[in-house]
């Protein structure tokens, strides 16, 4: 699975229960693009750059990377 490819995150979307026309609509944003980016700079920048995807626990403990 290729995630670059937009029909595989389309079909990810619709597997996922997404509304998949807002999906579409909202895919080429530029401002969506921009907003995603802004929240990644601060959540680099709270957690130190500890990596995608990050999940905090407690609002203070971080944990970087795929955890089962």
């Amino acid at each position: 699975m290729n995630i670059n490819e937009r029909e595989v995150l389309i079909s990810l979307a619709k597997k996922t229960g997404l509304d998949v026309q807002r999906f579409n609509s909202d895919f080429p944003s530029r401002s969506l693009e921009e907003e995603v980016l802004a929240e990644y700079e601060d959540g680099r920048v709270e957690y130190e750059g500890r990596g995608i995807p990050i999940v905090v626990v407690g609002g203070r403990y971080p944990i970087a990377g795929l955890s089962p």
